[in-house]
């Protein structure tokens, strides 16, 4: 296969994965729902039912965007309430715990069955994965916000520094807070004026 027919085929896979929220009507929203409780009934197998789906819907979407919106919308289990604190804080829990323990992304279908028992309510593995981010985020805005004030203080201490240096006995760290304040002249400052003056 040449390298603008794989570009192609990417796009259109890509195209059907994104049209499904948009265009699946009742009638096909059925038969994934009838495939899926005769699948559970069969014991689960084939082990990837969506293959299969996506053969009796015509191939008019490819089977990842099946599989995401079953489990993500469709699912008769799904709870769509707001998350409460103590839920949230049990993702923050379960993910940094998860993290700690194994390498790479985090497996957000082994906390599903876990939410639902502490809770009783069955998420989607979305919306587990949306809280979570949402976190690391705040974390990375919080972080990079202590490292600018600390930024900010070492600034103000290194300004301090300089003002007390060059004159011991007059200056306040007050007086020198601002930058473009006023300092008295010094040795260098009065060699420039005199400089510039001969110019």
């Amino acid at each position: 296969m040449e390298k603008w027919q794989k570009k192609a085929l990417k796009e259109k896979i890509k195209r059907k994965s994104n049209k499904i929220f948009k265009t699946i009507d009742e009638n096909n929203k059925k038969i994934i729902l009838d495939y899926m409780e005769e699948w559970k009934k069969r014991g689960k197998i084939p082990k990837n039912p969506f293959v299969e789906l996506s053969k009796k819907l015509k191939n008019r979407y490819n089977s990842k965007a099946i599989c995401d919106y079953y489990w993500n919308i469709l699912d008769p289990r799904l709870n769509h309430e707001p998350f409460s604190q103590e839920e949230k804080e049990y993702i923050y829990k379960w993910g940094e715990k998860y993290q700690e323990t194994n390498d790479g992304n985090i497996q957000w279908r082994f906390l599903q069955p876990k939410m639902e028992a502490e809770f009783g309510k069955f998420r989607s593995r979305n919306s587990l994965k949306n809280i979570w981010n949402t976190r690391k985020k705040q974390v990375i805005k919080d972080r990079a916000q202590i490292n600018i004030s600390d930024e900010v203080d070492k600034e103000n201490k290194d300004d301090y520094k300089i003002c007390k240096s060059e004159n011991e006995d007059e200056i306040e760290f007050d007086e020198c807070e601002d930058k473009n304040e006023a300092k008295p002249f010094t040795k260098h400052s009065i060699q420039f004026l005199l400089n510039d003056n001969m110019i």
